[in-house]
């Protein structure tokens, strides 16, 4: 019988760890699916190895920064848990994430024709790669003075890092899917609350 291998890195244990404690238990599937990888990968990295075949050794699998801190946020490790197995790199991406989740807020209920257009205007910024800011301005959803939103598909240095990063393709367009995906309910949270304080002075210029 083959002997079971047991992970091969720091990374790769801690990713365990974390997983199996988590209740419920967090699988190997859901957790590739949050981190927008797939589970084979997930796999390699948590064992540190993968498979070649018969008769050959296993490769060692080393994740990428930004792929190890999209792990880890899945599994709900700490910026600080990844440094002390030596992964600063993606302790410091993983920062970025959670100050990205931290800077979501609760969403007021808003008609269900405005959620639509926000979302239309969503994927038009996406198709004709321009700026959300601008497309939320020319459709009157927010003022210049109040905007200040990023742009819809930033070339800042999480998708430079991810572009630059030796794996497939398919697994770097997940990553940045799911960061862009982040983004943009950053930034309707930030063209909500502009609104807000735009119906706020309008209120108090009558009486002012």
């Amino acid at each position: 019988m083959a002997r079971e291998h047991t992970p091969s890195t720091k990374e790769g244990a801690l990713l365990r760890v974390a997983r199996q404690r988590l209740r419920p238990k967090l699988s190997m599937g859901d957790a590739a699916e949050q981190a927008g990888i797939t589970a084979d990968y997930w796999g390699h990295i948590e064992r540190g190895y993968q498979s070649m075949g018969k008769d050959q050794p296993p490769r060692e699998v080393i994740a990428p920064a930004s792929t190890l801190a999209h792990m880890a946020r899945a599994a709900k490790l700490t910026p600080e848990e990844l440094a002390e197995a030596g992964r600063t790199d993606a302790a410091d991406f993983l920062r970025d994430l959670l100050r990205q989740d931290s800077a979501e807020v609760a969403l007021p209920l808003v008609p269900n024709e405005a959620r639509q257009a926000v979302a239309d205007l969503k994927e038009l910024a996406r198709v004709e790669s321009r700026s959300l800011a601008q497309l939320l301005l020319e459709a009157g959803l927010a003022d210049e003075g109040d905007l200040v939103i990023p742009d819809a598909l930033p070339k800042d240095r999480h998708i430079a890092a991810i572009e630059a990063e030796d794996i497939p393709d398919e697994v770097k367009q997940r990553l940045i899917k799911k960061y862009l995906e982040r983004r943009a309910e950053i930034f309707e949270a930030e063209r909500l609350r502009a609104e807000r304080r735009r119906r706020d002075r309008e209120r108090r210029q009558p009486g002012e």
